[in-house]
């Protein structure tokens, strides 16, 4: 402390003598008024360097000399002053009547060399904060006009660090007014935002950024120059990302949002911007809807549905629906005159522009944000609530129907779907890696079928994106492209961006969808099961306690969650019928199969029949070996379509006591696939005795996993599985005393039989469950597999069968 004592005194006696000798001469007045304040500093007793400051910042006399030899327009002297003024300020050693002139001052040597320029600039900052009570009406402005000249700098580090000090005055500003609101109260009425002195001056800050925004002439900040869109685009979303609540909860903010930047935000979407400002505005959007759907209702229901129209294909009728919508102010609620008028704006333009001319990353910064959003669960349903889930008390029509949020959630799901060049859906759910399928008749198959088509290049493009593996690695850009403030022009897009970026999204959705509806209904129940031991696959069994989450309950009052499954299944639906014969890499397709393993619980646990019985159809035909040839021995089941045979049952074994007739489509489904894994290793085992033996044989054709050791280990996760299945439903049934579960089981075993028998049985639901089946595996899967030909097929057929 003694150290930085002798320091400051010794500094600013040192800087005092020096610009009295230097300016003796020249500049008298700068030499007396070094002299007054060095009689100043000699007078203090004080010790310690608080003390000092603080003696000094009694007299308005210690910032004279400086301020004289800032004015003087000699660089030397310039130089000396400005230096002591920061050395000043830092320790708080003026008095707050002195601040004022000291910005003045500041201003007035802001076109000197850039050492000058940055030691003005860290002079701000503490003058605003450590200053506020004197900081404020035109001294404030001083402060602005000061970082504003200064950020046009051709220097990029002056430039740059006055646009970073701006936005930490323009956040002091907003910080001030919480202080005072903590103080005074929260306003009652509007007219208290312009009597309070904190809320007036962010008042008219935020009120002047808007009108920059809009190419408008300032009121309040003095500017004698156009200012950046993008710095002004910038500080506006400092604002709202710092302080949206305290815009929300001062009326005359809000109303200037309401009128100024929420109508200049929906009619951006119209024009055909650059990239640098359609990052921004899409940025400020998302706030708006973030943080500001509750007081800004309107204007946010019209941003996402212009958010809908952008991820929409630019040519579609449902997109101009979607902006028509926006145009009529949403329908039930009332949006300000110059927003509705706006957004009639954009829906026009869109009609005249042909549909193609907006560029393709308005739309990734569009399906960006929603990505968000739907990863936002509680944010979301929010929103549903607020739109789509209530009938407003105001509206002339209790039938009028708002789907603000399932337009946005469709649009989503037609970014999926409309790239049918990446999904195999025919085939069921590739293997992990490319499909052996197409090379093993050579590469002639593949050229020959090629030639066939007459394009080539198309098929290879085709084929070639059908083999690739879809996920983060491949697909993902280094950075979000709405983070990249920095750049000026869009990065290059991977061709299956936009389609990864859908697919995560309304993944993340289901997610955040069914955890808050399982929350609701699970329990855990403990039971013993006889599981194969892992030694391997023919090796004994021993005796494990497991526990098994069940359904608990159907859920009476599904609420927001149960809303949105109710309306928006179907294209939820529509999605994972698309992704299922898409090549995810691990992460993404066990992200994918979980989700749609629990939005068959949540359906179930909804009583949402329908919906549970075709998302369990999808992932029972998903469990399906794909076929290599036009015959059933050839089907090989490869570890993907294990697991998610292992969905089937795992969801089988969560809502075991309300599935009813679809147990048999879940016993059928079990049925073939443990068949088909059997078969296959018989299939495996005459192969290799064969080969042992010297004799010639033809290789079989399987996926990557098929050899003895994978379809030994895949034959006994099934057969745990479903140990676990049958303990679990043997032990809920003991436990609530009724015997739902186990008797729809024993019906499916009994038609299982019947259909592998041919032997005829009769009950109501007969029909049902095989319609049930039939959509799960098709009419052509009614018979046993047959065994290969020689080898061990006295074995697999005096094997007893699986029901």
């Amino acid at each position: 402390m003694a150290a930085a004592t002798t320091n400051i005194s010794a500094l600013l006696l040192g800087e005092l003598q020096s610009l009295s000798t230097e300016a003796r001469r020249k500049h008298p007045d700068i030499k007396e008024a070094a002299e007054r304040v060095i009689v100043i500093l000699r007078g203090i007793k004080a010790t310690t360097t608080d003390d000092i400051a603080r003696e000094l910042s009694k007299s308005d006399e210690v910032i004279r000399p400086f301020v004289l030899a800032c004015n003087s327009n000699n660089q030397r002297l310039t130089t000396v002053a400005v230096h002591c003024l920061q050395q000043l300020v830092s320790r708080q050693a003026i008095s707050p009547g002195s601040v004022r002139e000291t910005l003045s001052t500041l201003n007035h040597v802001s076109g000197q060399s850039i050492e000058v320029q940055v030691k003005v600039l860290q002079m701000v900052l503490p003058l605003v904060t450590i200053y506020s009570d004197a900081v404020g009406g035109e001294t404030l402005v001083e402060a602005f006009a000061l970082c504003l000249a200064l950020q046009r700098s051709r220097d990029p580090v002056v430039s740059n660090t006055a646009a970073a000090i701006l936005r930490q005055v323009v956040v002091a500003v907003f910080d001030r007014v919480v202080a005072e609101d903590r103080e005074l109260g929260e306003p009652e009425i509007s007219d208290q935002d312009l009597t309070r002195r904190s809320a007036k001056d962010a008042y008219f800050v935020l009120q002047d950024l808007c009108l920059m925004a809009t190419d408008v002439e300032p009121i309040f900040i003095r500017v004698d120059h156009t200012v950046d869109k993008r710095l002004v685009l910038e500080l506006i979303e400092s604002v709202l990302t710092n302080h949206a609540a305290v815009v929300a909860r001062h009326a005359a903010m809000a109303q200037t949002l309401r009128e100024r930047l929420a109508p200049f935000i929906v009619n951006f979407f119209a024009e055909r911007a650059s990239f640098t400002l359609a990052v921004r505005c899409t940025r400020i959007a998302w706030l708006f809807v973030r943080d500001l759907h509750r007081d800004l209702t309107p204007e946010c229901e019209i941003i996402l549905s212009v958010f809908s129209r952008l991820i929409v294909d630019s040519g579609s009728g449902s997109a101009k629906q979607a902006a028509a919508a926006a145009a009529a102010g949403g329908g039930r609620r009332r949006a300000s005159a110059s927003t509705k008028t706006l957004s009639t704006a954009v829906v026009a333009d869109y009609g005249s522009g042909g549909g193609g001319g907006f560029p393709l990353f308005y739309r990734v910064l569009a399906l960006e944000v929603v990505r968000d959003l739907l990863q936002n669960a509680a944010l979301l349903h929010q929103l549903y609530l607020q739109y789509d889930g209530r009938v407003d008390q105001e509206s002339a029509s209790k039938d009028e129907d708002c789907h603000v949020i399932l337009d946005l959630i469709s649009a989503v799901c037609r970014v999926v779907i409309e790239r049918p060049d990446l999904s195999s859906t025919t085939s069921g759910i590739p293997s992990a890696l490319a499909d052996n399928a197409m090379t093993a008749a050579g590469d002639g198959t593949v050229v020959a079928a090629t030639a066939s088509t007459g394009d080539v290049s198309g098929h290879h493009h085709h084929h070639h994106l059908q083999q690739q593996q879809i996920g983060a690695n491949t697909c993902r850009i280094r950075m979000e492209m709405y983070k990249l403030l920095d750049k000026q022009e869009p990065p290059n897009i991977p061709d299956t961006y936009m389609f990864y970026l859908a697919t995560s999204a309304i993944i993340s959705f289901s997610e955040g969808l069914v955890s808050s509806i399982l929350a609701q209904c699970t329990e855990c129940i403990s039971c013993k099961a006889h599981l194969q031991s892992s030694g391997g696959g023919g090796g004994s069994r021993k005796l494990v306690e497991i526990s098994v989450p069940i359904l608990s309950h159907v859920v009476a009052e599904p609420g927001v969650a149960g809303g949105f499954m109710k309306h928006a299944w179907t294209a939820i639906y529509a999605v994972y019928e698309f992704i299922v014969g898409v090549r995810f890499d691990d992460s993404m397709f066990m992200r994918m199969l979980d989700s749609a393993r629990r939005l068959v619980e949540s359906a179930g646990a909804l009583g949402l029949i329908e919906a549970r019985d075709s998302m369990l159809t999808l992932l029972c035909r998903g469990s399906l070996p794909i076929s290599q040839q036009q015959q059933h021995s050839s089907d090989v089941p490869n570890s993907r379509q294990v697991h998610c045979l292992r969905a089937v049952i795992g969801s089988t074994q969560f809502l075991a006591s309300t599935l009813g007739p679809a147990w048999y489509m879940v016993l059928a489904t079990v049925q073939y696939v443990e068949e088909a894994l059997y078969a296959n290793r018989g299939r495996q085992v005459a192969a290799a005795a064969a080969a042992a033996a010297g004799s010639s044989t033809t290789p079989i054709i399987g996926g990557s996993d098929d050899n003895i050791g994978q379809s030994s280990a895949d034959l006994m996760v099934v057969r745990d599985e479903f140990a676990r299945l049958l303990v679990s439903v043997r032990q809920w049934a003991a436990r609530s005393g009724g015997g739902d579960a186990v008797l729809w089981m024993i019906r499916g075993l009994r038609v299982l039989g019947s259909d592998q028998s041919g032997v005829e049985i009769q009950f109501d639901e007969l029909e049902e469950m095989r319609r049930l089946r039939n959509e799960a595996l098709g009419s052509d899967r009614l018979l046993p597999l047959q065994p290969p030909r020689g080898g061990s097929g006295a074995a697999l057929q005096s094997r007893p069968t699986f029901a």
